[in-house]
């Protein structure tokens, strides 16, 4: 696996010092995106850097996965504080979000959401959505971090949109 982040909709903060190169639109401080329709990493309160996805093309079927990654400037143990907010449409929709870090050793991955993916059972998600947690994870200096997100919508408009907000704590 690669180091990088999907991301759909959502807020996110993190501990520890971290820097990198990289990312979409201003104020990026090092993180940055990818993934299918567009993509961006803005500044945000307090130090906070917010990371988007917005894709929208009708579709019946859409499951897409966007990486959200950064390279670490130390090592050590990284502390998340995570929220996510987004719209995934209406009809067997969901959501997965992993936190990873690569090192010497390969890649560890940590899954911190995963929603149902069937329609009608207690924890799916209809339409806008609202999740938060924390996570600690090993950074290496160097190496990728980040998050990934995976989603999908099977209504004909084939929406997924979402933001994720980092912010590196002491």
């Amino acid at each position: 696996m690669s180091a990088s982040v999907v991301i759909l909709a959502g807020c996110l903060a993190l501990g520890a010092s971290a820097l990198a190169g990289g990312g979409n639109g201003g104020g990026h401080a090092g993180w940055s995106v990818s993934g299918p329709g567009t993509t961006s990493v803005e500044k945000g309160d307090k130090g906070s850097r917010i990371l988007k996805y917005a894709y929208d093309v009708p579709s019946f079927e859409s499951e897409q996965e966007w990486v959200m990654a950064k390279e670490s400037d130390a090592t050590g143990s990284l502390d998340l504080e995570w929220s996510i907010d987004g719209f995934h449409g209406w009809y067997l929709d969901w959501i997965e979000i992993d936190v990873f870090a690569d090192g010497p050793g390969g890649t560890t991955v940590q899954t911190i959401l995963a929603t149902p993916r069937d329609e009608f059972v207690p924890g799916e998600i209809d339409g806008p959505f609202h999740f938060e947690g924390k996570a600690t994870i090993s950074v290496n200096a160097g190496h990728d971090f980040g998050f990934v997100v995976r989603g999908a919508n099977y209504d004909s408009g084939g929406a997924l949109v979402g933001a994720l907000t980092v912010k590196e704590r002491d």
